[in-house]
């Protein structure tokens, strides 16, 4: 299965929900505008592994289970 842009943001704003992290938080950690880490979250601008690793490090989780997980062959 090939996943988009928008299956990787969707597992990343699901960890940062989970762990109650504010957009302000988020957008000083990739050193970015509120508005660009929105729409990075959103899934309009594809999210770089340097920032998958930021982000991960910022919600404390490896950064593997921020990745969209095939649920059809689980």
């Amino acid at each position: 299965m090939t996943h988009t842009d928008t299956d990787y943001a969707s597992e990343i704003r699901a960890a940062i929900a989970r762990k109650n992290i504010s957009k302000a938080d988020v957008a000083q950690a990739l050193g970015k505008s509120r508005a660009t880490a929105s729409r990075k979250l959103s899934g309009l601008i594809p999210i770089t592994l340097d920032e998958l690793h930021v982000l991960a490090e910022l919600i404390e989780v490896p950064p593997a289970s921020l990745l969209p997980t095939d649920k059809a062959s689980a």
